[in-house]
């Protein structure tokens, strides 16, 4: 999480030094690649703390409640969870993922309006 934390602040900290030097020489994609990076870590680092501190409070729970409560499932649905959000994170950091993925999501559309699904 540390690590996570201090490449985010990093990144952070470099694009704005960047976007305040006028003769950068960075072109406007490649900042865009790094703020893409910076907001991905931000996401990743998001789901890491939600995903530590809901199996803390499951473990807690686990103690208060003796076990009473299933928190073997509770705690692979958590886990399983992250892992999913963090394919689809880093997934959707790709461009090509996120071409196809819109490229898909147009094609959907056209059949939607041909079949007549879409009236409005």
């Amino acid at each position: 999480m540390l690590s996570s934390c201090a490449t985010v602040l990093y990144l952070w900290n470099h694009v704005r030094r960047m976007q305040v030097t006028p003769n950068s020489s960075f072109s406007s994609p490649r900042l865009q690649s790094q703020w893409r990076v910076t907001i991905t870590g931000i996401i990743q680092a998001a789901l890491y703390l939600f995903c530590c501190l809901s199996i803390i409070v499951n473990c807690s729970l686990s103690i208060v409640y003796h076990g009473t409560v299933r928190q073997g499932y509770i705690a692979c649905t958590l886990i399983s969870l992250f892992s999913f959000g963090t394919n689809i994170n880093l997934g959707f950091g790709q461009t090509l993922f996120r071409q196809r993925a819109a490229d898909l999501w147009n094609r959907a559309v056209q059949i939607a309006q041909l079949c007549g699904l879409n009236r409005a």
